[in-house]
């Protein structure tokens, strides 16, 4: 039986994970931008530095986060086509210049163009 009632799971459980994606990935680029403008030196060859960079608490959590991301993109995209998962994940495009207090109206257009995008497509 593939009615409404065996498709409600599969519905709840992709807007979940998209949901954990949306939040990981905003949370993992915000900490990880926090993380690197304290971190004192300037970039350069020296991978010492780098090093030093990824022991900042903040970058080494949104690397952490950022990872977590990636993988729940990966099973995102096992239960949505790709139709419905690129226009939505887009969103957070939109989610972190929002906590960075960009503009209002760079958010809205964004936010207008990812849903024009996401309200063609279905999940399923």
């Amino acid at each position: 039986m593939t009615g409404p009632s065996r498709r409600l799971p599969t519905l709840l459980k992709t807007y979940a994970v998209l949901l954990l994606f949306l939040a990981m990935n905003a949370g993992g680029n915000t900490a990880t931008a926090w993380g690197m403008k304290h971190v004192p030196e300037k970039m350069s060859m020296d991978p010492s530095l780098y090093l030093h960079a990824m022991l900042n608490p903040f970058v080494a959590l949104g690397i952490a986060a950022l990872i977590v991301a990636l993988l729940t993109r990966m099973a995102l995209l096992s239960l949505a086509d790709l139709s419905f998962v690129l226009p939505v994940t887009s969103l957070d495009r939109q989610v972190v210049p929002a906590r960075n207090n960009y503009p209002p109206a760079v958010a809205r257009h964004g936010l207008d163009l990812c849903g024009r995008g996401a309200g063609r497509n279905h999940v399923g």
